[in-house]
């Protein structure tokens, strides 16, 4: 399950920590819940749903910007 971290992963537990601390020391219900979820994305390698995380991809799956042409019409 911890296979793989990459740095995303260890800052998302690092915070689910403090979070869990922070709820536990201050008894806030948040501050559970955020550590709850953040370790949650955390163990099970869960990030951002459906493609909200793929960067600067086109729909090809190319990085290249290719330029755009215009006609003018007259």
């Amino acid at each position: 399950m911890m296979m793989n971290l990459t740095t995303a992963r260890v800052l998302r537990l690092v915070l689910a920590a403090a979070f869990l601390g922070a709820g536990i020391m201050e008894h806030e219900p948040i501050a559970w819940l955020a550590g709850i979820i953040l370790g949650a994305q955390a163990l099970f390698n869960v990030s951002c749903s459906g493609q909200a995380c793929t960067g600067g991809m086109n729909h090809n799956g190319s990085t290249d910007v290719q330029e755009a042409t215009c006609d003018e019409v007259h």
